[in-house]
């Protein structure tokens, strides 16, 4: 499995409908589902708990990318971020680009996976970078 490999099966999922706990492409997924989703289809896998709740979801991310990933200093494509704010407390989503990254949202305005640009908004509120050691380096 390479970055990119995992940056396309995760565009794959554009558009689906968030859902809180969710695990099916094109039915309803949330942002810890992209994440198992995308790497199961890839033989990879990540375990998240369905079962948290927005007030422990940045636990829940933590611990499971702590048990299933490498935390990094400094991310590239392919990279896993891990969010947090006041009204974010968990949330993570998959580096596409220096600038890019697809992540199941819910907000009043989309409700979906999309892919993001990073700005400075979304980079204020990066907590962790995390990379899957199996992905190699290139294509």
């Amino acid at each position: 499995m390479t970055p990119n490999q995992f940056i396309a099966k995760a565009r794959e999922y554009i558009g689906t409908p968030f859902h809180f706990g969710g695990r099916l492409k094109h039915i309803g997924i949330d942002c810890g589902g992209l994440l198992v989703c995308v790497a199961t289809e890839l033989d990879y896998m990540i375990e998240v708990s369905r079962h948290y709740t927005r007030q422990t979801a940045l636990q829940t991310l933590q611990a499971a990318l702590d048990q299933h990933c490498t935390q990094i200093a400094e991310s590239r494509p392919g990279d896993i971020l891990l969010f947090a704010s006041k009204q974010m407390p968990g949330h993570c989503g998959i580096l596409t680009a220096d600038n890019t990254f697809i992540h199941a949202y819910d907000s009043p305005s989309v409700s979906r996976v999309v892919e993001t640009p990073l700005d400075a908004k979304w980079l204020s509120r990066v907590v962790a970078f995390y990379r899957i050691e199996e992905l190699g380096v290139g294509n």
